[in-house]
């Protein structure tokens, strides 16, 4: 918290933020003229956050449970995960400079398609017990599936946004998408299995996480306001 307070008070304003101020164009209540003027660009943004925040709950915390209950050591794949998230620290930002190449929506589909593409052979891999396997399996979830999206999202979902509710329509997006995703994905993964006995239809629910980030990402299909125009 002190970090974070310590940068946040160096940040400098946004180009976009201080000519709003300067021109008296802001408004006084952002988070309600978002949800009035711009509420496509909050469901793309929640649609769009399903599958990097619900999926990654699913690589990096259900996992360790679904390996205890086939019979791999826990020790097994918290250190892929720990390695995966390694890998990612890198991978998010080759990922972040592709999209400011190539787009923003090639670069999450790829996430987003990722984690429909990779849902079953994920816990298959698992399934396995073999420890090599249970590495690639978690290592493509998070350091490409996941890193494709998550290096690609502070830029894509700001865009989305006009500068005067920017912040604020951001905001409501990304946490409404942490409540119906990832809060309740661990639990209901486990009811899942509870209920079940196997992996498939986790795996379905993840890759329905996926179709729905899929559709949303599409449904954007003109470029938002730059942060710097």
């Amino acid at each position: 918290m002190i970090a974070g307070l310590v940068i946040r008070m160096k940040v400098e304003e946004t180009p976009v933020f201080e000519e709003l101020q300067s021109d008296g164009s802001n408004v006084r209540y952002p988070a309600l003229e978002a949800i009035k003027t711009q509420r496509r660009s909050i469901l793309i943004t929640v649609g769009a956050r399903m599958a990097e925040n619900g999926g990654s709950y699913i690589f990096a915390v259900f996992s360790l449970a679904y390996g205890v209950h086939i019979g791999v050591g826990s020790g097994v794949i918290l250190t892929a995960i720990i390695a995966a998230n390694i890998l990612e620290a890198f991978t998010m930002v080759g990922f972040a400079a592709l999209s400011d190449r190539i787009g923003r929506r090639p670069v999450y589909l790829i996430g987003a398609v990722g984690v429909i593409v990779w849902a079953a052979p994920f816990f298959l891999l698992i399934n396995t017990k073999n420890t090599a396997l249970i590495w690639i399996a978690i290592i493509v979830a998070i350091s490409i599936c996941h890193s494709a999206m998550i290096g690609t999202q502070p830029s894509f979902f700001s865009e989305l946004f006009t500068g005067n509710v920017r912040y604020s329509g951001l905001s409501i997006g990304h946490e409404v998408a942490a409540i119906f995703a990832g809060g309740v994905a661990p639990l209901i993964a486990t009811a899942l299995l509870a209920w079940s006995g196997t992996y498939w239809p986790i795996a379905v629910y993840l890759a329905f996480f996926g179709v729905l980030s899929t559709i949303a990402v599409i449904k954007h299909r003109k470029p938002g306001p730059r942060m710097t125009s």
